[in-house]
């Protein structure tokens, strides 16, 4: 997770493929005192790994790395006319793979990101 907040703890997020190539994620967050479940559809382009989603305001890219069953999730987009770049490791064991660990470090440093800024939450059970 790179996105320059401290998130400690996350809940599990999963990933469906839907007829048509499109995806839908799921995930839960904690707000307010409260868990929140949450659900995207992420709309295929044209170029392969792209994704669109919310009426096409925001782009998601996902990337296959060499290490199996584990992707890189990352969105650029622009908030407050800042231009932000986030990025996460999506697999089974991704926090206890040191190998997929290696290969999203070395994404995310040549997209601009600093070492300093990666951070690896705890998974909570839903």
């Amino acid at each position: 997770h790179t996105d320059g907040k401290r998130f400690m703890k996350v809940f599990p997020m999963t990933v469906t493929a839907l007829e048509g190539g499109d995806l839908e994620v799921q995930m839960t967050f904690r707000g307010k005192g409260h868990c929140h479940l949450r659900r995207i559809t992420m709309h295929k382009t044209d170029e392969p790994g792209k994704y669109t989603t919310f009426k096409g305001k925001k782009t998601f890219y996902i990337k296959e790395i060499p290490v199996k069953d584990h992707y890189i999730f990352y969105i650029k987009g622009q908030r407050h006319g800042k231009s932000y770049l986030k990025g996460k490791l999506v697999g089974r064991d991704s926090k206890d793979n040191p190998e997929a660990m290696e290969e999203f470090k070395k994404f995310v440093k040549s997209k601009g990101f600093r070492e300093e800024n990666i951070t690896v939450p705890e998974l909570l059970g839903e």
